[in-house]
């Protein structure tokens, strides 16, 4: 059930061009410590990939840095960043925004 309000406030964030925080996100659904795993983002990012839909769970990002705490297959933490992959990032979110702007979404 969370897994559809978390993908359903996403949408919303992608139609909006915005990111949201994971504090953020948090406090829209109710959870108590927003640090750690989050089974419904990873779920959310394997059911876009299944669909061939850009990945919302990207919008989903550190407070301090604007990017995500997963990146590909793997947990990123803020220092696990390089320049290209946060080109790379911003390009995949940009494909997020089109995709929900679009009306594709």
């Amino acid at each position: 059930m969370a897994t559809k309000k978390i993908r359903s406030i996403l949408e919303g964030c992608a139609r909006k061009g915005r990111t949201i925080t994971y504090g953020e996100l948090g406090d829209l659904i109710g959870r108590q410590n927003p640090q750690g795993s989050w089974p419904e983002l990873d779920a959310i990012c394997d059911e876009d990939s299944k669909a061939g839909r850009p990945d919302l769970s990207l919008l989903v990002v550190y407070k301090d840095i604007d990017l995500p705490g997963k990146f590909g297959e793997e947990p990123r933490k803020p220092e696990d960043w390089t320049e290209e992959m946060v080109k790379q990032y911003r390009r995949d979110r940009d494909a997020v925004y089109d995709y929900y702007r679009s009306g594709s979404g």
